[in-house]
Protein backbone atom coordinates (compact mmCIF):
# COMPACT_ATOMS: atom_id res chain seq x y z
CA UNK A 1 0.00 0.00 0.00
CA UNK A 2 1.31 3.48 -0.81
CA UNK A 3 2.59 5.90 1.79
CA UNK A 4 -0.12 7.60 3.77
CA UNK A 5 -0.49 9.00 7.25
CA UNK A 6 -2.53 6.99 9.73
CA UNK A 7 -4.29 7.57 13.00
CA UNK A 8 -2.93 4.53 14.84
CA UNK A 9 -2.62 1.65 12.38
CA UNK A 10 -5.89 1.31 10.53
CA UNK A 11 -7.77 4.60 10.22
CA UNK A 12 -6.30 6.69 7.39
CA UNK A 13 -6.46 10.43 7.86
CA UNK A 14 -6.38 10.96 4.09
CA UNK A 15 -10.09 10.27 4.18
CA UNK A 16 -12.66 11.61 1.76
CA UNK A 17 -11.75 12.15 -1.90
CA UNK A 18 -8.15 11.31 -1.12
CA UNK A 19 -5.30 10.90 -3.61
CA UNK A 20 -4.08 7.94 -1.53
CA UNK A 21 -5.61 4.60 -2.55
CA UNK A 22 -7.65 2.72 0.00
CA UNK A 23 -5.65 -0.51 -0.28
CA UNK A 24 -6.66 -3.97 -1.41
CA UNK A 25 -9.97 -5.09 0.20
CA UNK A 26 -9.99 -2.13 2.60
CA UNK A 27 -13.25 -0.30 3.29
CA UNK A 28 -13.75 3.22 4.61
CA UNK A 29 -17.17 4.70 5.48
CA UNK A 30 -17.93 8.23 6.71
CA UNK A 31 -21.46 9.17 7.78
CA UNK A 32 -22.20 12.84 8.48
CA UNK A 33 -25.18 14.65 9.97
CA UNK A 34 -25.12 18.19 8.57
CA UNK A 35 -27.10 21.38 9.11
CA UNK A 36 -26.95 24.21 6.55
CA UNK A 37 -28.36 27.68 7.18
CA UNK A 38 -28.31 30.52 4.68
CA UNK A 39 -26.59 33.78 5.53
CA UNK A 40 -27.52 35.63 2.30
CA UNK A 41 -31.00 36.69 1.22
CA UNK A 42 -32.49 35.04 -1.85
CA UNK A 43 -33.65 38.35 -3.28
CA UNK A 44 -32.93 42.01 -2.46
CA UNK A 45 -35.54 43.18 -0.02
CA UNK A 46 -36.92 46.41 1.37
CA UNK A 47 -38.43 46.87 4.85
CA UNK A 48 -41.86 46.22 3.33
CA UNK A 49 -40.82 42.96 1.65
CA UNK A 50 -40.46 39.47 3.10
CA UNK A 51 -36.93 38.08 3.40
CA UNK A 52 -36.60 34.41 2.55
CA UNK A 53 -34.71 32.05 4.86
CA UNK A 54 -33.31 28.67 3.94
CA UNK A 55 -32.36 25.69 6.13
CA UNK A 56 -31.36 22.16 5.21
CA UNK A 57 -30.63 18.96 7.14
CA UNK A 58 -28.49 16.34 5.40
CA UNK A 59 -27.57 12.75 6.16
CA UNK A 60 -24.48 12.04 4.05
CA UNK A 61 -22.77 8.67 3.56
CA UNK A 62 -19.44 8.45 1.75
CA UNK A 63 -17.69 5.12 1.13
CA UNK A 64 -14.43 3.90 -0.43
CA UNK A 65 -13.42 0.31 -1.18
CA UNK A 66 -10.00 -0.82 -2.34
CA UNK A 67 -10.58 -3.12 -5.29
CA UNK A 68 -6.80 -3.46 -5.63
CA UNK A 69 -3.82 -1.55 -4.25
CA UNK A 70 -4.13 0.87 -7.19
CA UNK A 71 -7.90 0.99 -7.84
CA UNK A 72 -10.43 2.45 -5.41
CA UNK A 73 -14.20 2.42 -5.93
CA UNK A 74 -16.70 4.47 -3.97
CA UNK A 75 -19.64 6.80 -3.88
CA UNK A 76 -21.72 9.37 -2.04
CA UNK A 77 -25.39 9.33 -1.10
CA UNK A 78 -27.05 12.35 0.53
CA UNK A 79 -30.61 12.51 1.88
CA UNK A 80 -31.85 16.07 2.49
CA UNK A 81 -34.73 17.87 4.12
CA UNK A 82 -35.00 21.54 3.17
CA UNK A 83 -37.20 24.48 4.12
CA UNK A 84 -37.63 27.90 2.52
CA UNK A 85 -39.77 30.28 4.54
CA UNK A 86 -40.77 33.90 4.92
CA UNK A 87 -43.50 35.73 6.82
CA UNK A 88 -46.11 34.57 4.31
CA UNK A 89 -45.37 30.90 3.69
CA UNK A 90 -43.01 27.97 4.11
CA UNK A 91 -42.07 25.36 1.50
CA UNK A 92 -40.46 22.03 2.31
CA UNK A 93 -38.87 19.22 0.34
CA UNK A 94 -37.16 15.99 1.28
CA UNK A 95 -35.46 13.25 -0.69
CA UNK A 96 -32.14 12.10 -2.09
CA UNK A 97 -30.22 15.20 -3.12
CA UNK A 98 -27.06 13.49 -4.38
CA UNK A 99 -26.25 9.99 -5.66
CA UNK A 100 -22.80 9.55 -7.18
CA UNK A 101 -20.26 6.79 -7.78
CA UNK A 102 -16.59 6.94 -8.74
CA UNK A 103 -13.56 4.90 -9.78
CA UNK A 104 -10.05 6.08 -8.94
CA UNK A 105 -6.71 4.84 -10.30
CA UNK A 106 -3.31 5.51 -8.80
CA UNK A 107 -0.91 7.08 -11.31
CA UNK A 108 2.23 6.95 -9.18
CA UNK A 109 3.35 6.66 -5.57
CA UNK A 110 6.54 7.36 -3.64
CA UNK A 111 7.50 7.72 -0.01
CA UNK A 112 6.46 11.39 -0.05
CA UNK A 113 3.84 11.86 -2.77
CA UNK A 114 1.07 10.17 -4.69
CA UNK A 115 -0.99 11.01 -7.78
CA UNK A 116 -4.32 9.66 -8.99
CA UNK A 117 -7.11 10.19 -11.50
CA UNK A 118 -10.78 9.84 -10.63
CA UNK A 119 -13.90 9.51 -12.80
CA UNK A 120 -17.27 10.27 -11.17
CA UNK A 121 -20.82 9.87 -12.44
CA UNK A 122 -24.05 11.02 -10.84
CA UNK A 123 -27.72 10.47 -11.61
CA UNK A 124 -30.33 13.24 -11.44
CA UNK A 125 -32.53 13.10 -8.37
CA UNK A 126 -35.95 14.54 -7.65
CA UNK A 127 -34.52 16.95 -5.09
CA UNK A 128 -31.08 17.78 -6.46
CA UNK A 129 -30.16 20.06 -3.56
CA UNK A 130 -33.34 20.18 -1.55
CA UNK A 131 -34.96 23.50 -2.37
CA UNK A 132 -31.75 25.54 -2.57
CA UNK A 133 -32.01 27.89 -5.56
CA UNK A 134 -29.29 28.52 -8.15
CA UNK A 135 -27.40 25.22 -7.71
CA UNK A 136 -29.81 22.55 -8.92
CA UNK A 137 -29.33 20.68 -12.18
CA UNK A 138 -31.88 18.93 -14.42
CA UNK A 139 -29.61 16.18 -15.71
CA UNK A 140 -26.88 13.69 -14.92
CA UNK A 141 -23.33 14.76 -14.07
CA UNK A 142 -19.86 13.44 -14.93
CA UNK A 143 -16.50 14.56 -13.62
CA UNK A 144 -12.84 13.98 -14.40
CA UNK A 145 -10.50 14.84 -11.53
CA UNK A 146 -6.75 14.72 -10.93
CA UNK A 147 -5.51 14.36 -7.35
CA UNK A 148 -2.09 14.96 -5.78
CA UNK A 149 -1.09 14.25 -2.20
CA UNK A 150 2.13 14.83 -0.31
CA UNK A 151 3.44 13.81 3.10
CA UNK A 152 5.16 16.97 4.31
CA UNK A 153 6.56 15.97 7.71
CA UNK A 154 6.63 13.15 10.21
CA UNK A 155 8.34 14.91 13.13
CA UNK A 156 7.71 16.57 15.54
CA UNK A 157 4.18 15.79 14.30
CA UNK A 158 2.63 14.57 11.08
CA UNK A 159 1.60 17.00 8.32
CA UNK A 160 0.15 16.23 4.90
CA UNK A 161 -1.48 18.18 2.06
CA UNK A 162 -3.48 17.35 -1.05
CA UNK A 163 -4.69 19.27 -4.09
CA UNK A 164 -7.38 18.26 -6.56
CA UNK A 165 -8.50 19.77 -9.87
CA UNK A 166 -11.57 18.63 -11.74
CA UNK A 167 -14.02 19.45 -14.52
CA UNK A 168 -17.70 18.66 -13.89
CA UNK A 169 -19.98 18.20 -16.90
CA UNK A 170 -23.69 18.72 -16.23
CA UNK A 171 -25.98 17.07 -18.81
CA UNK A 172 -28.86 19.49 -18.87
CA UNK A 173 -29.38 23.23 -18.98
CA UNK A 174 -27.12 23.94 -15.97
CA UNK A 175 -23.60 25.25 -16.63
CA UNK A 176 -20.50 23.07 -16.31
CA UNK A 177 -17.86 24.14 -13.81
CA UNK A 178 -14.28 23.58 -12.76
CA UNK A 179 -13.27 22.70 -9.23
CA UNK A 180 -10.08 23.09 -7.20
CA UNK A 181 -10.00 21.58 -3.69
CA UNK A 182 -7.13 21.82 -1.20
CA UNK A 183 -6.64 20.00 2.11
CA UNK A 184 -4.02 20.46 4.82
CA UNK A 185 -3.90 18.03 7.73
CA UNK A 186 -1.91 18.12 10.96
CA UNK A 187 -1.82 15.21 13.42
CA UNK A 188 -0.37 16.53 16.72
CA UNK A 189 -0.97 13.17 18.47
CA UNK A 190 -2.21 9.75 17.41
CA UNK A 191 -5.59 10.64 18.94
CA UNK A 192 -6.34 13.89 17.08
CA UNK A 193 -6.24 15.23 13.54
CA UNK A 194 -6.76 18.87 12.52
CA UNK A 195 -8.04 19.50 8.98
CA UNK A 196 -8.35 22.71 6.97
CA UNK A 197 -10.04 22.30 3.59
CA UNK A 198 -10.87 24.70 0.77
CA UNK A 199 -13.52 23.98 -1.90
CA UNK A 200 -13.70 26.18 -4.99
CA UNK A 201 -16.18 25.91 -7.87
CA UNK A 202 -16.10 28.20 -10.93
CA UNK A 203 -18.75 28.08 -13.65
CA UNK A 204 -17.61 28.17 -17.27
CA UNK A 205 -20.80 30.06 -18.18
CA UNK A 206 -22.32 27.65 -20.70
CA UNK A 207 -25.80 27.40 -19.19
CA UNK A 208 -28.65 26.95 -21.68
CA UNK A 209 -32.12 28.48 -21.49
CA UNK A 210 -32.90 28.99 -17.78
CA UNK A 211 -30.14 26.68 -16.50
CA UNK A 212 -28.25 27.73 -13.39
CA UNK A 213 -24.68 29.04 -13.40
CA UNK A 214 -22.78 29.83 -10.23
CA UNK A 215 -19.40 30.32 -8.54
CA UNK A 216 -18.89 29.25 -4.93
CA UNK A 217 -15.90 29.34 -2.56
CA UNK A 218 -15.82 27.55 0.81
CA UNK A 219 -13.44 26.92 3.67
CA UNK A 220 -13.88 24.10 6.18
CA UNK A 221 -11.96 23.58 9.45
CA UNK A 222 -12.59 20.38 11.41
CA UNK A 223 -11.14 18.12 14.08
CA UNK A 224 -11.04 14.33 14.09
CA UNK A 225 -10.86 12.37 17.35
CA UNK A 226 -9.94 8.70 17.24
CA UNK A 227 -12.15 6.71 19.60
CA UNK A 228 -10.74 3.27 18.91
CA UNK A 229 -8.53 1.48 16.44
CA UNK A 230 -11.09 1.61 13.62
CA UNK A 231 -13.45 4.40 14.70
CA UNK A 232 -13.22 8.18 14.81
CA UNK A 233 -15.50 11.21 15.17
CA UNK A 234 -15.22 14.35 13.04
CA UNK A 235 -16.73 17.72 13.96
CA UNK A 236 -16.47 20.95 12.02
CA UNK A 237 -18.06 23.65 9.91
CA UNK A 238 -18.01 24.85 6.31
CA UNK A 239 -18.22 28.58 5.58
CA UNK A 240 -19.24 29.83 2.14
CA UNK A 241 -17.33 33.11 2.10
CA UNK A 242 -17.70 34.18 -1.54
CA UNK A 243 -19.76 33.36 -4.59
CA UNK A 244 -21.84 34.57 -7.51
CA UNK A 245 -25.44 33.78 -8.51
CA UNK A 246 -25.97 31.65 -5.41
CA UNK A 247 -27.24 32.17 -1.90
CA UNK A 248 -24.38 31.54 0.53
CA UNK A 249 -24.53 29.94 3.95
CA UNK A 250 -22.74 27.91 6.59
CA UNK A 251 -22.81 24.16 7.30
CA UNK A 252 -22.18 22.55 10.68
CA UNK A 253 -21.47 18.81 10.75
CA UNK A 254 -20.74 15.83 12.95
CA UNK A 255 -19.46 12.62 11.40
CA UNK A 256 -18.48 9.06 12.22
CA UNK A 257 -15.52 7.46 10.40
CA UNK A 258 -14.93 3.73 10.26
CA UNK A 259 -12.27 1.66 8.50
CA UNK A 260 -12.17 -2.11 7.95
Amino acid sequence: MTACFYIAVSLPICAQASPWPRGDNRLFVATNAEFFIATDDFLPSTPDEATDSYKRYDLKTYAEFGLTDQITLGGTVIYSQSTISNRFEARQASGFSQIEAFAQHQLWASAKSVGAVRVTGGVPTRFETGLRPNIETDGAVAELRFLYGRNIALKPFKIFASAEAGYRKRFGDAADFGQVDITVGVEPTDKFLLLLQSYNAKSIGNAADDGVSFDLYKISPSIVWRLRKRWAIQAGATFEYAGQNVQRGNTYFLGLWSSF
